[in-house]
Protein backbone atom coordinates (compact mmCIF):
# COMPACT_ATOMS: atom_id res chain seq x y z
CA UNK A 1 0.00 0.00 0.00
CA UNK A 2 1.47 3.36 -0.91
CA UNK A 3 1.35 5.92 1.85
CA UNK A 4 -1.29 8.53 1.07
CA UNK A 5 -1.07 11.95 2.65
CA UNK A 6 -4.45 11.14 4.19
CA UNK A 7 -3.23 8.02 6.01
CA UNK A 8 -1.55 8.42 9.39
CA UNK A 9 2.25 8.26 8.95
CA UNK A 10 2.53 5.70 11.77
CA UNK A 11 0.05 3.34 10.09
CA UNK A 12 1.52 -0.15 9.69
CA UNK A 13 1.99 -1.24 6.07
CA UNK A 14 -0.82 -3.51 4.95
CA UNK A 15 -4.44 -3.66 3.91
CA UNK A 16 -6.01 -1.81 6.87
CA UNK A 17 -5.49 1.93 7.39
CA UNK A 18 -7.01 4.93 9.14
CA UNK A 19 -7.47 8.12 7.15
CA UNK A 20 -7.73 11.76 8.19
CA UNK A 21 -11.50 11.54 8.75
CA UNK A 22 -10.77 9.97 12.14
CA UNK A 23 -12.60 11.70 15.00
CA UNK A 24 -10.20 10.32 17.63
CA UNK A 25 -13.14 8.74 19.44
CA UNK A 26 -11.01 5.70 20.50
CA UNK A 27 -13.62 3.20 19.21
CA UNK A 28 -11.01 1.16 17.36
CA UNK A 29 -8.52 1.09 20.22
CA UNK A 30 -11.18 0.07 22.74
CA UNK A 31 -12.47 -2.70 20.47
CA UNK A 32 -9.12 -4.04 19.21
CA UNK A 33 -6.17 -2.60 21.19
CA UNK A 34 -3.74 -5.13 19.67
CA UNK A 35 -4.23 -3.57 16.24
CA UNK A 36 -5.24 0.07 16.74
CA UNK A 37 -3.70 2.92 18.69
CA UNK A 38 -4.71 6.55 19.19
CA UNK A 39 -2.18 9.34 19.40
CA UNK A 40 -2.66 13.08 19.82
CA UNK A 41 -3.81 13.49 16.21
CA UNK A 42 -5.88 10.42 15.38
CA UNK A 43 -5.95 6.64 15.30
CA UNK A 44 -3.67 4.42 13.29
CA UNK A 45 -3.15 0.72 12.65
CA UNK A 46 -0.16 -0.28 14.77
CA UNK A 47 -0.18 -3.94 13.66
CA UNK A 48 -1.85 -5.53 10.66
CA UNK A 49 -4.03 -8.60 11.22
CA UNK A 50 -2.54 -11.85 9.94
CA UNK A 51 -4.91 -14.76 10.48
CA UNK A 52 -8.55 -14.93 9.43
CA UNK A 53 -9.85 -14.38 12.98
CA UNK A 54 -7.78 -11.19 13.31
CA UNK A 55 -8.93 -9.94 9.90
CA UNK A 56 -12.56 -10.54 10.84
CA UNK A 57 -12.07 -8.70 14.14
CA UNK A 58 -10.59 -5.69 12.32
CA UNK A 59 -13.41 -5.76 9.77
CA UNK A 60 -15.92 -5.50 12.63
CA UNK A 61 -14.07 -2.45 13.93
CA UNK A 62 -14.08 -0.99 10.40
CA UNK A 63 -17.84 -1.51 10.14
CA UNK A 64 -18.46 0.21 13.47
CA UNK A 65 -16.21 3.23 12.98
CA UNK A 66 -18.46 6.30 13.43
CA UNK A 67 -16.35 8.40 11.03
CA UNK A 68 -15.88 5.61 8.46
CA UNK A 69 -12.17 6.43 8.72
CA UNK A 70 -10.91 2.84 8.75
CA UNK A 71 -10.30 1.45 5.28
CA UNK A 72 -9.35 -1.93 3.88
CA UNK A 73 -7.53 -2.14 0.60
Amino acid sequence: MSKSKFIHPRNSEGSFSVNNHCLRCTWCQVMEPNFFEVDRDRSFVKKQPVCQAEIEACQKVLAGCPAKAIKKE
